[in-house]
């Protein structure tokens, strides 16, 4: 049985060793399959967490 070509990869990374784990594997699985590699990241200010800005209750108070 062979393995599923992935076509495309999306890695959320931030500034932690798992984040930068994920990353490295994702680069390197997209070179694998010669597949699109897309990166997300998300910035936390002290004023506002990504929690809080999922929440449209809390952005439009």
């Amino acid at each position: 049985m062979s393995e599923k070509k992935i076509n495309r990869i999306l890695v959320g990374v931030d500034d932690s060793a798992d984040a930068l784990l994920a990353f490295d594997y994702a680069i390197t699985r997209a070179k694998e399959d010669d597949a699109e590699l897309i990166i997300a990241s998300v910035l936390e200010s002290d004023e506002l967490s990504v929690f809080q800005a999922m929440d449209k209750d809390f952005i439009h108070g």
